[in-house]
């Protein structure tokens, strides 16, 4: 009885295992709930110009980058 509470490596069987498997499998649904229903997104804007075409004017070119 003595080495059950020492030896901390005792393994978990039956119910107890069941109830340890559902809690995880609960914590890692709720965290892909939430990165599924919030998309991360964040818009860039670039400055272009081309100084091979003076006549052409300069110009804001918007790219949208997925953060997740």
């Amino acid at each position: 009885m003595f080495r059950a509470i020492v030896n901390t490596a005792t393994p978990i069987n039956g119910a107890g295992r069941l109830v340890f498997a559902q809690i995880r499998n609960a914590a890692a649904q709720a965290s892909a709930a939430k990165t599924a229903a919030a998309p991360r997104t964040k818009t860039v804007s670039i400055y272009r110009w081309n100084p091979e075409e003076p006549s052409k004017k300069p110009f804001l070119q918007e790219y949208k980058i997925d953060l997740n």
